[in-house]
């Protein structure tokens, strides 16, 4: 669990995020976040960068929810 790591799971989230593969690019950025909390400290500014890149994902999968698309996204919603 290296930072290096992290942002290799960052890139990756950020390109699913991308293609509208929520699902998928949202464990990536839970794991790079217990990554970053390791071994920055939870007041690191790149943690803070790294949970708005979750809470984005969330609520894409919210918006989904709305527009129709998977329900589990609210459990997701709330669970934030």
């Amino acid at each position: 669990n290296h930072p290096d790591l992290a942002t290799r799971l960052n890139n990756l989230g950020l390109l699913l995020q991308k293609q509208g593969k929520y699902d998928e690019a949202e464990p990536l950025y839970r794991r790079e976040i217990v990554i970053c909390e390791t071994s920055l400290g939870l007041d690191h500014p790149d943690v803070a960068i790294r949970l708005g890149n979750l809470a984005r994902v969330m609520e894409a999968q919210v918006r989904g929810l709305r527009d129709g698309a998977d329900l589990s996204a609210q459990g997701k919603y709330d669970e934030a």
